[in-house]
């Protein structure tokens, strides 16, 4: 049954003008996407250690200290917390890989000195435990700088592990050592995916957040603060649109600016490319990094007696079965002058069960194609989920989108990130003096 009502959203919009009170005004630091790569907090969607993969972040700026949070790719759990505190005007590196007892680790190489959540701390060529294989990462500029010159502090790693008591206090106390400058510094950062033994390598770059907070202050590596829920609740979208939602919550004003590209249909659309006779195989990155915040997907599914948020790739129903959930899925895939085309728009009031051929559930999914072993992770890996069926030819463009896909409690698209990876695994050319082995990464296009 088709409604005319006005979706939640739009009079949100209208409220944002007409409903608020006369002096109030956009604030000073409302969220945004940065357009130039460059802001005060940065997500990176994925990394991963497995199937002999390694994980290069670098992140660039004026922070003289910085916190990075690494979230599992199950639920988007929050796992591992550091402290990274440099020079200023200077460039942090770091690997994450699995080492030679398959533990997964940061390794530093480049970019001051690193404490813990344990308190362990060391600068370039140390290594941290790392609780999750696949996951996210969240990077914070922190406002506090140093009173004396970083170089007063450079050989002396180990006492800022020291500093950060029982309860995360800064010994003596939190200020002692530290000044607050007038703005946030801003970071720029990226990760570069490298498979050694295969010779590949991919980048892209971490999407960057603007107008976060006025202050990000200086907490221990355990502190959940700084977090993407403490910003101001107002989003700008980038046609310069000021949007609060709702819910006055913050995190939906992360969720909106994150999901602006995906408009009303929430379409994502790359490539795949399963051409055996070159080595050809593709991975889909589908990231939901608001996971450990808060759910914007459109049902739920029951996983091994647990109940888990997902969307879906469908299919038409087969006869007398019911499909749908008041949203239509869509998956068009066109290539060599073919075309598999799954158009559904249903409107059925009361929905009924959803019938699917594929539930994505977790904060960090891979997608295979036709059976192919994943690039990305090993075999067996629970994150990992096969597509088949769908597509028009062995090299293909791919769109998946659900209309009406907003969950009910909040109203806004789902914040989706990810990329499409292509391996090309030609063997040696030239006798074997040329490994002719590369690879392709394209970030989604969001529609």
């Amino acid at each position: 049954m088709k409604s005319n009502r006005m979706p939640k959203i739009l009079k949100v919009i209208i409220l944002s003008f007409m409903a608020l009170p006369s002096f109030w005004q956009t604030p000073a630091h409302a969220i945004s996407l940065s357009s130039n790569h460059q802001g005060e907090v940065l997500i990176f969607p994925f990394y991963t250690s497995q199937k002999g993969w390694s994980s290069l972040i670098t992140i660039s700026g004026s922070a003289s200290i910085m916190k990075i949070r690494f979230r599992d790719g199950d639920r988007g759990a929050a796992v591992n917390g550091f402290n990274i505190y440099s020079f200023g005007n200077d460039t942090f590196r770091a690997s994450v890989h699995a080492n030679k007892d398959g533990q997964t680790v940061l390794r530093v190489a480049e970019g001051g000195c690193v404490v813990a959540g344990d308190g362990a701390s060391g600068g370039p060529g140390t290594e941290f435990d790392l609780d999750s294989a696949i996951g996210s990462i969240e990077a914070y500029s922190v406002t506090s700088t140093f009173e004396a010159p970083f170089e007063a502090f450079e050989d002396n790693c180990r006492e800022f592990g020291k500093r950060w008591r029982q309860g995360g206090v800064w010994y003596p106390h939190p200020t002692v050592g530290l000044e607050e400058r007038q703005s946030v510094p801003q970071l720029s950062g990226d990760l570069s995916l490298v498979q050694v033994e295969k010779g590949l390598a991919s980048s892209y770059v971490a999407k960057a957040l603007k107008g976060f907070q006025r202050k990000i202050p200086h907490t221990s590596p355990l502190d959940e603060s700084p977090n993407l829920a403490e910003t101001e609740a107002v989003a700008i979208m980038p046609d310069g649109m000021e949007i609060r939602p709702e819910s006055l919550e913050g995190i939906d004003a992360v969720a909106l600016v994150l999901s602006a590209g995906l408009g009303w249909k929430g379409g994502v659309l790359n490539d795949v490319v399963t051409l055996d006779t070159i080595g050809a195989s593709t991975d889909w990155v589908i990231s939901y990094p608001l996971d450990g915040y808060k759910n914007y997907r459109a049902h739920s599914a029951t996983i091994d007696g647990e109940q888990r948020y997902c969307d879906s790739f469908g299919f038409p129903p087969e006869e007398g079965e019911p499909y749908g959930n008041g949203a239509g899925i869509a998956i068009q895939s066109w290539g060599s002058g073919k075309l598999y085309r799954s158009n559904l728009v249903i409107e059925i009031d009361p929905p009924p069960p959803i019938k699917v051929l594929l539930d994505i559930c977790h904060a960090v999914n891979i997608v295979r194609f036709e059976s192919h072993p994943s690039i990305l992770a090993d075999e067996g890996t629970a994150n990992v989920v096969d597509l088949s069926g769908v597509l028009a030819d062995q090299v293909s463009k791919l769109y998946w989108g659900i209309y009406d896909h907003f969950p009910h409690e909040s109203r806004i698209p789902r914040p989706v990130m990810g990329f499409s990876i292509t391996e090309f695994i030609n063997n040696n050319l030239n006798n074997g003096a040329v490994r002719a082995n590369y690879s392709v990464l394209k970030p989604h296009i969001l529609q």
